[in-house]
């Protein structure tokens, strides 16, 4: 409810009668405020945090119903993020002296709603950032900025016009859409990531079923592409990565070895449900359901998965790779290529007493395994980008053996 001074009275400074006009955002505005004032992984980060807080104070009040204000996760992850305070407070938590408390009276089927609006936004933000890295890893500068432009355009008009359905709506034959997004690599990935579907096959016309709330995320997140990849570009020392595989392959940025491990603060593999990588054959460490093991997981670029590769038992300094079984025999590593037809294929890697195989012997099997679609021009390419992703994953294991050795 809006407050005002009474009739024909005025109190204190102009900054004092508007903080009694003061009106706190909705849910939804409130949610839009901390994505489109955020970078994207901080933004997500604060939906997560907000959102596992809400949840477990849902299913056990008693245990998880106060939080200590002074909080360190959550004034870094939420309190301290812009707009993450107003946020929070549409959630039913209320400061109450040195404590945020869940308001146990509060109608539940509306905070149930709230949670899975906040999934579904951070959903969004996440394929669409997906798709901006990818527009931006296999284009020219020019070409990527002129599709990431016209993708703004169009979830501007359908943002600034919640009640106009035509705004949703991009004939399939439009100029523009043809020779500027869907030309460019990634185009339609990043099309369908924002929410434009066809309404056939072959498509007359491109429907935007996005909810409002997630057309901005959408559109917070092409506005931030060019820090996107200015981000990207630092990590990888300014030069663009190859795709894995070449011939067409479906590729991404190396990954980075995990260097700063403390296995008392490694995550459970249950957290990787939400988590999606970045970077071709990223590693990821997490400990299992019951904290007896440390487990490497990779990413899947191809088919959007993590995968299991090997484990280390608490407490030990032995890692076991599980292996991975694939046509051609069985690997310690695996990594997933695209040959154009948007399907998977394994390339196998062995490694052997702590140490990779040869990438060109790996590259040159992949090549004969794949005659029909690739040939011995492609080995260099092939051997590089194996080089280059299986490193830091040989990296992280070694890092992870000193951070056991030395908890031990």
């Amino acid at each position: 409810q809006r407050v005002h001074p009474p009739p024909g009275t005025i109190e204190g400074s102009d900054a004092e009668a508007m903080a009694l006009s003061f009106e706190p955002p909705s849910f939804e505005e409130a949610l839009a405020q901390v994505v489109e004032l955020n970078r994207p992984e901080r933004s997500a980060s604060a939906l997560t945090t907000s959102a596992t807080l809400l949840e477990n104070a849902l299913k056990d009040p008693a245990k998880y119903g106060s939080i200590n204000a002074s909080s360190k996760t959550l004034r870094a992850k939420v309190l301290d993020v812009s707009g993450g305070n107003p946020f929070f407070s549409t959630l039913g938590f209320e400061r109450q002296g040195d404590a945020y408390t869940f308001d146990t009276a509060a109608d539940r089927s509306i905070l149930e709603e709230r949670l899975r609006v906040i999934s579904a936004a951070r959903a969004r933000g996440e394929r669409v950032l997906e798709a901006v890295i990818e527009v931006g890893d296999t284009n020219v500068p020019d070409v990527a900025q002129t599709a990431i432009k016209l993708a703004r355009i169009y979830c501007q008009n359908v943002a600034a016009h919640p009640g106009d359905e035509s705004k949703r709506r991009i004939s399939a034959t439009n100029k523009a859409l043809g020779s500027r997004l869907l030309a460019a690599n990634k185009g339609a990935e990043l099309l369908r990531a924002l929410g434009f579907d066809a309404d056939a096959d072959p498509a007359t016309v491109y429907v935007c079923s996005a909810p409002h709330l997630e057309v901005r995320v959408s559109l917070s997140t092409l506005d931030k592409a060019e820090d996107v990849w200015s981000d990207l570009a630092s990590v990888n020392g300014g030069a663009a990565q190859p795709a894995t595989g070449g011939a067409g392959a479906e590729g991404g940025r190396a990954p980075e070895a995990i260097t700063d491990i403390r296995i008392a603060q490694l995550p459970q593999v249950s957290t990787l449900d939400d988590r999606v990588g970045t970077a071709d054959l990223q590693p990821a460490l997490v400990t299992d359901a019951g904290r007896t093991c440390v487990q490497l997981h990779c990413w899947m670029p191809v088919s959007r998965r993590w995968r299991l590769f090997g484990e280390m038992a608490i407490p030990s300094t032995s890692f076991v790779w599980t292996g991975a079984r694939t046509a051609s025999g069985e690997w310690q590593l695996v990594l997933e290529v695209d040959l154009g037809d948007g399907k998977p294929v394994e390339l196998g890697c062995s490694v052997q007493g702590g140490q990779p195989e040869n990438e060109y012997v790996a590259a040159q099997r992949f090549i004969n395994e794949n005659f029909e679609s690739l040939n011995n021009n492609h080995l260099e390419e092939i051997a590089r980008s194996l080089r280059e992703r299986v490193t830091p994953v040989m990296a992280t294991v070694d890092n992870l053996k000193k951070a056991m050795e030395a908890q031990n």
